[in-house]
């Protein structure tokens, strides 16, 4: 099967004829770290195998959160993988693929704390949140629709972080 050639001005087009392909992504477990000096990560490994399949070089440039579209739009890269929601605010700014991992929210709570069955059950309940996710969009729309819940937001602290810090809690229930 024969490869045609990308449409004038595409930006495949740009990154043949340059080289480089750049990949905006988050430092996360997840996405992109470095280990022992080298670059690791989920999306990392599948964006270094596309660049070796266009035969040209990854380079990444990582952000918080509230930085990857910034970053897209001001053309610091060529693409976001950081396993980003795809919602209509975030579509008015880029193009998403098709999906190839879910990720479904969760409540992570303490060992000692009782289980949360039912949105309601928020009522009362703090909750600490990374900024510009869709997390935290969610829980500002339950505090819209009446539920009593305070939403503390994190700058951009690491899931693993956070997760770390509930399970160390001080505060047993």
């Amino acid at each position: 099967c024969r490869k045609s050639p990308p449409p004038p001005n595409s930006s495949l087009k740009r990154i043949l004829e340059e080289g480089v392909m750049v990949m905006i992504t988050k430092n996360s477990a997840h996405t992109y770290y470095i280990h022992r000096d080298q670059p690791m990560g989920f999306e990392y490994e599948l964006a270094l195998e596309f660049a070796r399949e266009l035969g040209v070089e990854l380079r990444v440039v990582t952000s918080d959160w509230s930085g990857i579209f910034e970053k897209l739009t001001r053309g610091e890269g060529d693409f976001i993988a950081a396993g980003v929601t795809a919602h209509a605010g975030r579509e008015a700014l880029a193009e998403f693929s098709l999906p190839y991992d879910t990720v479904r929210q969760r409540l992570i709570l303490h060992e000692n704390h009782p289980f949360v069955r039912r949105v309601s059950e928020l009522e009362g309940l703090t909750i600490y949140v990374n900024a510009g996710t869709t997390y935290q969009e969610r829980l500002a729309e339950l505090q819209g629709e009446g539920i009593g819940l305070e939403m503390v937001v994190a700058p951009d602290v690491p899931t693993e972080e956070l997760i770390r810090q509930v399970a160390e809690a001080i505060e047993r229930i």
